[in-house]
């Protein structure tokens, strides 16, 4: 069973609710941490994946992700590697690129939407609600399409008398 825990390491606002309603939709639970202190009650819940914005202040993103691979590498085998999602604001003051050569799993460039977060995760998010979602809407296009189809031939065969 996957771990259904996610911590969103930030302390933009509008970034925590877009992260929080998608996530909690999906069924995932969401803690955000906006002090070194929350971040490292957080990891200390191992979760199943943190979104880590790089510019946070007051915290210093190098060290949690020098801790989470230090976590690691002491026992691998209890410890699965928590997915990693940079959010990003290249035009950002703060922005630095050498975060870049720790191990992360994706990155999601602020401001965002919901529908580009998704974009960013989906692969790396197993969640039933999605799955059957996205059926549904494909039984919707296929009923669709056999209407327009039958429509269209309807219409033909009235061109034809």
């Amino acid at each position: 069973m996957t771990n259904k825990y996610v911590l969103i390491v930030t302390q933009d606002g509008e970034s925590i609710d877009t992260v929080s309603n998608l996530l909690t939709f999906l069924d995932y639970k969401v803690e955000s941490a906006r002090t070194v202190g929350q971040t490292i009650r957080g990891l200390n819940q191992k979760p199943y994946a943190i979104i880590l914005d790089v510019q946070v202040k007051h915290i210093d993103v190098r060290e949690i992700l020098f801790d989470i691979h230090r976590d690691l590498k002491e026992s691998p085998s209890n410890n699965p590697h928590p997915l990693i999602f940079y959010l990003i604001d290249k035009n950002g003051p703060s922005f630095s690129p050498d975060i870049f050569k720790f191990n992360y799993d994706n990155t999601i460039e602020k401001p965002f939407s919901s529908s580009e977060l998704l974009i960013a995760i989906s692969e790396y998010f197993p969640s039933e609600n999605y799955v059957d979602e996205l059926q549904e809407d494909e039984k919707i296009i296929k009923q669709n399409c056999k209407f327009i189809d039958q429509t269209q031939a309807w219409l033909d065969n009235i061109k034809k008398t």
